[in-house]
């Protein structure tokens, strides 16, 4: 049966789809101790579900139709907005049904579809698991471009560094991202500059963007073989964000990093953890002013105080007069689209991180 069904799509969540085989007639039909990251060979059930295409590796968005057999990823994931789903504890075998949770292609058993949404989960047929080299199934962690085996020995260096992270997800971080790097780059074009992603639901896109806008090196989690950072213990978390850094640093002057959703989980409070002892620079984003002082109370805990707090879906003013009113009037407030508040602070982080460098004329 596996050699009559064309692959459509390989889920982008694959950076090296040549270093696995994906050869429908080696797939395994059982997998006894499913993992995070592991291959599988899907097919769709229906055309329909809140979730009905997956980015694949050449970066496109592809339409899931019935009968449609895609590679996709086993992973955990949680999120405020969308569709949570779990791995099956036990062993998986061809036939059981599984449901399509992202467009990254992750499949795993929908814990809660928030009525929102408006749809359930495309169903999925599992078709069979791909051939490992060293072990039984093949995982993501078999070919990370940046392998947290040779890239985690060492801890990064401290400085050169600026993180933002948000009191949710959709606040703004992403465009924070692209922004900072542009002002970067419109006032130093001589330094180079790498960007993270530390931490979520893996894609190509978020990785994307910090390519689009200008940054030298970009590298994510799934650069170091995770697919999302959801129930991942927090040592190996620790070694692939350390990979990240250490990556980062040796391709580059500065290293920023976008860290969310938010402070609560997906491993966010390890990234913390890591960067809060290496002298880094920070910018809390928000919805609200609630949101900002609990994300000021969490980063005070951390010894960290924020440049600056980005904002844009609030009034500004309102913002601003709200934190002064707790003692926070010295912190700058700002529209991360405002080239010209950006230009001020990536002058202002700039400065304060390489001393030594004039300001570009």
């Amino acid at each position: 049966m596996f050699d009559t069904l064309p692959v459509k799509a390989v889920s982008c969540l694959l950076r090296r789809p040549d270093q696995f085989n994906l050869s429908l007639s080696d797939a395994l039909p059982r997998n006894e101790s499913p993992r995070a990251g592991d291959i599988v060979f899907l097919r769709s059930l229906s055309s329909d579900g809140c979730v009905d295409q997956i980015e694949n590796s050449h970066g496109l968005m592809v339409r899931l139709y019935k009968g449609d057999t895609f590679v996709g990823v086993l992973a955990d994931r949680k999120t405020g907005y969308h569709i949570s789903g779990r791995i099956p504890a036990g062993p998986i075998a061809n036939g059981d049904v599984l449901a399509l949770i992202h467009c990254d292609g992750l499949a795993a058993i929908p814990i809660c579809i928030p009525t929102h949404v408006g749809r359930e989960a495309m169903q999925l047929e599992v078709v069979g698991f791909a051939r490992g080299r060293n072990t039984a199934i093949a995982n993501l962690a078999d070919a990370a471009p940046v392998d947290p085996a040779n890239w985690a020995g060492r801890s990064p260096q401290p400085g050169r560094m600026l993180f933002v992270i948000g009191t949710s997800s959709d606040c703004g971080k992403t465009t924070f991202m692209a922004n900072i790097n542009l002002a970067i780059k419109r006032q130093y074009p001589e330094i180079r500059t790498a960007g993270i992603k530390a931490c979520g639901t893996g894609s190509n896109r978020d990785k994307q963007a910090m390519l689009d806008a200008n940054y030298d090196c970009a590298v994510d989690f799934v650069d170091c073989g995770l697919a999302t950072t959801y129930e991942i213990a927090a040592s190996r978390y620790a070694g692939a964000f350390t990979a990240m850094l250490n990556y980062s640093q040796a391709h580059s002057d500065l290293v920023l990093t976008e860290i969310g959703g938010d402070f609560l989980e997906g491993n966010a409070p390890e990234a913390l953890r890591i960067l809060s002892g290496l002298d880094t620079a920070c910018v809390l984003q928000v919805n609200d002013a609630m949101g900002a002082f609990e994300g000021l109370r969490r980063l005070a805990a951390l010894g960290l105080r924020p440049l600056a707090i980005g904002c844009f879906r609030q009034n500004l003013v309102s913002l601003s007069a709200r934190l002064a009113a707790e003692a926070y009037g010295d912190l700058a407030v700002l529209d991360n689209c405002d080239h010209v508040a950006m230009d001020s602070l990536a002058t202002r982080f700039v400065r304060s991180t390489l001393a030594d460098r004039p300001k570009a004329a």
